[in-house]
């Protein structure tokens, strides 16, 4: 009996752990990068500027640095999935 339920266990195991490859294997369609630019900047063209009121009211501008990024992707696979 206790091989029996040894024996069940195991096959049980191992028929989970082939399930999970297969489908672990499988490439999914997507997108890939193909460009990337990526800069910390502070250009009030790209990011803008914030205006704030000084200690004697008056209006200054302020232009905060920011992380910037631009990037290209390429579709993969089929059109009708997106």
């Amino acid at each position: 009996m206790k091989k029996f339920i040894v024996g069940t266990l195991s096959a049980f195991l191992a028929m989970s752990l082939v399930a999970c490859s297969n489908s672990a294997s499988k490439e999914e369609s997507g997108y890939s990068i193909q460009k990337v630019k990526v800069k910390i900047t502070d250009d009030a063209d790209l990011i803008g500027k914030v205006g704030i009121q000084d200690s004697k009211g008056k209006m200054v501008d302020v232009k905060p640095k920011a992380l910037y990024y631009e990037f290209k992707m390429k579709q993969q696979g089929e059109r009708k999935f997106y």
